[in-house]
């Protein structure tokens, strides 16, 4: 290829990638924590005041809570206002297109030809998690300060009295934004520990010590930005939700997905993976060969790629930081022209591919074409039915952690829920599925916290065996599912039930006469035997009309049970 069509096919190749990463960004929204979020904005906007105690649940009711992110909460609920959730799908967008301008830009910085920046840019947003989360606010600006103290650190800025007014400026906003800011910090902690080793080593050599200028001027933009933190509702205090995250994290790895450590067996963290070896070898064979390595870099690599590694949900700061840094060190090697062959081959595949899996697994799931909702909503027809049952309202809940951001939405103030996926319920998870190894220790459990409306999820598990009795009375080994295993028919009656959920009502908490006509007794969701006696019919006709009025037929078990339902009537008629 000749020089003068080189620029024509990397700028082609740049757009053509910027265009393919930007095309995951309209998929549907699926982060059930959005709703807890919008719950918060809706407060603030009704009551002109930010929330200081907790008033979504009846387990916390009261205390403290220290709403870290109730900016990005006040930014939700207005794009929801606006635009329902076709809203959240517009601001996710802008969202993610500032983090692919910052990935880009960090690319440009650090002299990357226009391809590689394209094709280093798809990985990058291949790798994110494009939920919309408040961690996208900490990652644009993660990615502007990262680009910001580079430039400072290359010398292509100079130390200015500005620059702590905009890092304060910037702190300020974002942690009102998002936790995330502690990360921001970390990294402007890292580049003066840099600027001081570099300081300290000819002073250790005996060769006096070096300019100090750009360390004074780190340690002046550190206090600066840690000051700005401060403005926030809650003072210093948000720093004490750090330090909770920080002390139950262990614990919560088993329970919560996104915190949980990166698996080397699942296929899909290999890109991770790949970055993970890539880095090290580079930074490696860099710093062997040159000596120049900075060293804020090996200290932020050596940070971010440990907590990635532990922590899945942090693996989307490790990609911004190491993509660039990878690709700088591999430049600056100066490799001869079969590895550079190689690594284009390399990359192109790479890109090839990480093309393909956003052609075939982000765009067939488009609402737009695949008639799917812009946004999911968990456990949408069990909250419906709550919502119409009067007999219900104002007992206490138990639901499903991921349902509770929704559940909460939708039915405040009729219902409290249980718990939801802020970091003030911590603790109640852990005791939660510590209930759960018994099922007497889960009656007590229950009854500890007055639980009236159970709202829990099917499970195909089978807790129980034992001999059961037949039609034609042969006796065979069957089992109990969840419910009837930990949920005894003498205390709690099953009144709701559809593919994903189940709801059971504590017995002695309501009228009998209604639950007469509302309790399923013979059509039971995940049960091994069904009793189908002549006798039996009417009452299973009637439950079966109940539960399609129930669901409005849109189950995914309700085809099948007409279906069963008429040919066993046919075969008893």
């Amino acid at each position: 290829m000749s020089a003068a069509s080189r620029p024509g096919w990397e700028r082609t190749c740049f757009f053509l990638s910027a265009v393919l990463a930007a095309s995951g960004f309209f998929v549907p929204e699926i982060n059930p924590d959005l709703f807890w979020h919008l719950s918060a904005g809706r407060f603030m906007v009704q009551h002109q005041a930010i929330p200081r105690v907790d008033f979504l649940s009846h387990t916390m009711a009261g205390q403290p809570w220290y709403d870290f992110e109730w900016l990005t909460q006040l930014v939700y609920y207005a794009a929801y206002a606006l635009g329902g959730y076709a809203g959240f799908i517009l601001l996710r967008t802008v969202l993610l297109g500032a983090l692919l301008a910052a990935a880009l830009s960090l690319l440009k910085l650090f002299g990357l030809r226009d391809w590689v920046r394209g094709a280093a840019a798809l990985f990058i947003m291949k790798g994110q998690n494009l939920s919309l989360r408040p961690d996208l606010f900490s990652l644009v600006f993660f990615g502007a300060l990262f680009w910001g103290l580079e430039s400072l650190r290359s010398g292509r800025l100079r130390p200015r009295a500005a620059h702590l007014a905009a890092g304060a400026a910037l702190f300020c906003l974002w942690a009102n934004l998002h936790l995330g800011f502690a990360f921001g910090l970390l990294l402007i902690g890292f580049f003066t520990a840099g600027e001081f080793i570099g300081m300290s080593l000819p002073w250790v050599y005996g060769r006096g010590w070096g300019p100090g200028a750009r360390l004074r001027a780190g340690l002046l933009l550190l206090a600066a930005c840690v000051a700005g933190t401060l403005a926030n509702p809650y003072g210093w205090r948000i720093y004490s939700v750090l330090f909770e995250h920080t002390r139950l994290l262990p614990a919560l790895q088993e329970l919560i997905m996104e915190w949980q450590p990166a698996d080397i067996t699942d296929l899909g963290t290999w890109p991770y993976w790949l970055l993970v070896a890539s880095s090290l070898a580079a930074a490696l064979a860099h710093f062997i060969r040159t000596r120049r390595t900075a060293y804020a870099h090996l200290l932020c690599l050596a940070y971010f790629l440990v907590n990635s590694s532990i922590h899945v949900r942090h693996r989307t700061f490790f990609y911004l930081f190491g993509v660039p840094l990878t690709l700088w060190w591999l430049r600056e090697l100066g490799l001869g022209r079969v590895w550079v062959w190689a690594g284009r081959a390399a990359g192109a595949a790479l890109a090839a591919a990480t093309g393909f899996g956003i052609a075939t697994g982000y765009w067939p799931a488009v609402p737009l074409w695949s008639g799917t909702k812009w946004c999911s909503e968990p456990a949408f027809l069990m909250c419906r039915y709550l919502g119409a049952e009067e007999r219900l309202r104002g007992k206490k809940l138990l639901n499903a952690w991921h349902h509770g951001g929704y559940l909460g939405f939708k039915l405040y103030p009729d219902y409290r829920v249980f718990f939801d996926g802020r970091y003030i319920f911590h603790d109640l998870l852990l005791e939660n599925r510590a209930a759960l190894r018994r099922p007497e220790s889960w009656q007590l459990h229950l009854d500890r916290y007055g639980v009236d409306v159970a709202c829990l999820q099917r499970t195909s598990g089978y807790f129980t065996l034992e001999m059961m009795a037949g039609e034609d009375g042969r006796r065979f080994v069957g089992g109990k599912p969840f419910y009837q295993a930990y949920m005894p028919s003498e205390k709690w009656a099953l009144v709701y039930w559809d593919d994903g959920n189940l709801v059971m009502v504590r017995r002695s908490s309501v009228d009998p006469a209604w639950l007469a006509g509302a309790e399923y007794r013979f059509l039971l969701p995940d049960v091994v035997r069904v009793d189908t006696r002549k006798k039996s019919l009417p009452a299973l006709r009637r439950e079966l009309a109940r539960h399609l009025r129930q669901t409005k037929g849109k189950g995914l078990d309700d085809r099948a049970l007409q279906l069963w339902l008429g040919d066993l009537l046919a075969r008893k008629g």
